[in-house]
């Protein structure tokens, strides 16, 4: 004798809350970098170097335009 699997049915609100925090997940990650002791880095945006006359960033926790900055 088989135990009957109870339906679980998610209605469209709470597919699109999920996939909105999933989104938004990945967009928060991709937008923090870091620079270690030993590196220079510049942020560029689409090729071009952003604020090149201030010099390389500091060795720690950086923030870019997601998607856009490299």
């Amino acid at each position: 004798m088989t135990m009957p699997v109870p339906s679980v049915r998610l209605g469209s609100r709470t597919l699109l809350l999920g996939a909105s925090i999933i989104a938004l997940a990945a967009i928060a990650s991709s937008s923090w970098f870091r620079v270690r002791q030993n590196e220079v880095a510049y942020v560029t945006r689409f090729g071009q170097v952003v604020n090149g006359q201030a010099g390389p960033l500091q060795p720690g926790l950086h923030f870019k335009l997601p998607l856009a900055g490299r």
